[in-house]
């Protein structure tokens, strides 16, 4: 394996990683060109990567990387696609979240043998993710499975069924809320290149999740003249996150059976799933 190919597969949860990297990629196109980057677009992704996880042979790794227009020079691939384990009316079938993903990503080991495959992963507690999709068909889904049944769910036990399923893969495994002040360095993980100033709009996404607090907070660090125009202190970005606003609202959650109570016990499940995690080899959890 060649480990200066790489090849970046963002899939599954439904998060916000995968439109902040597009958003900034899409503003400095100058990142593209300089790393060698490549990022097909989603209308032809899409069906590839559909085909190749329904098990699906293009007859070699060339014609894969043909059908998602990848030029032979590439070295770097990024690929995002938030759908790819489920759509959004299948993300919970009977009780269970995800039950294809094992199954879809194992699929997708063979299809790019000369290339180091990293598997990033967007994580949220299970009722920020199911109601993040405002889906009717899915609520419908909700409210008829037993929290219970939900409280099983465990991102770290998904992630070792992969790992195990596919041993030559990196797995990134970033929180929610830590996409919006640690954009940059992913970013440098995905393009190999380094950028010691601020990005142009690196900081968008914080103020779309931001509450008012929040964005008062964030855009005094922005215009302070220390920081002017360089990464943000992981420090001061810590007290933003405490102010993001949630996807949902509490009577939201609550009309689909997620009282107060049931929420706080996903959340502290989330907690000691995220502790699992960091105790699983070829997982880097982001903080």
């Amino acid at each position: 394996m060649s480990n200066d190919k790489r090849i970046f597969l963002h899939l599954g949860a439904r998060g916000n990683l995968g439109p902040a990297l597009e958003l900034v990629l899409r503003r400095n196109p100058e990142i593209n060109s300089k790393s060698g980057l490549t990022c097909p677009v989603e209308k032809v992704h899409k069906p590839v990567l559909r085909e190749l996880m329904s098990g699906k042979h293009f007859a070699g790794e060339t014609k894969v990387l043909e059908a998602l227009g990848v030029s032979h020079g590439s070295s770097r691939v990024f690929i995002s696609n938030q759908h790819a384990w489920a759509s959004p009316p299948n993300v919970l079938d009977k009780g269970d979240v995800y039950p294809q993903a094992t199954k879809k990503c194992t699929a997708l080991a063979t299809a790019f043998p000369t290339w180091h495959v990293v598997l990033m992963i967007e994580i949220m507690p299970i009722h920020e993710l199911l109601l993040s999709f405002e889906n009717e068909q899915l609520n419908k889904a909700i409210k008829a499975t037993d929290w219970a049944d939900l409280y099983e769910f465990s991102w770290s036990e998904l992630v070792k069924n992969i790992s195990q399923r596919m041993p030559s893969i990196s797995i990134e495994i970033i929180p929610r809320t830590v996409v919006p002040y640690r954009l940059a360095p992913i970013l440098e993980l995905v393009s190999g290149l380094s950028f010691p100033d601020r990005l142009n709009n690196e900081y968008h996404l914080a103020f779309h999740m931001a509450d008012p607090i929040g964005r008062k907070l964030l855009k005094g660090l922005l215009h302070r003249a220390d920081y002017r125009g360089k990464h943000l202190p992981d420090a001061e970005l810590r007290v933003v996150t405490q102010h993001f606003s949630p996807h949902h609202s509490s009577a939201e959650a609550n009309a689909l059976g997620l009282d107060s109570q049931t929420r706080e016990l996903f959340d502290l499940s989330y907690q000691s799933d995220l502790e699992k995690l960091r105790g699983l080899e070829r997982v880097r959890i982001w903080n």
